[in-house]
């Protein structure tokens, strides 16, 4: 991580290794920057605030719930109701 930017957004993905994505100054990108973020590759999102501390300050986190299977249950059901009719 770089010391001279303010924040840093690390995404975790499926496989829980930790990326850095972006690091940043503009408090006022937070949504912007997280917005960025891939829900289908990364499982969690943080942006982390640090002021020349040992430890960061959490300012922002989102997690993305898997979707993949209720989307391949509810095609199938789809499929089975066409059949029917």
């Amino acid at each position: 991580m770089n010391r001279d930017k303010r924040f840093h957004l690390i995404a975790r993905n499926r496989n829980n290794q930790d990326v850095v994505l972006f690091e940043f100054n503009e408090e006022y990108n937070f949504y912007y920057y997280m917005g960025m973020v891939d829900k289908e590759e990364y499982k969690s999102a943080i942006i982390l605030e640090c002021l020349g501390y040992d430890y960061p300050i959490n300012r922002m986190s989102c997690e993305f719930p898997d979707n993949k299977p209720y989307f391949k249950e509810r095609r199938l059901k789809n499929e089975s109701r066409r059949k029917n009719i």
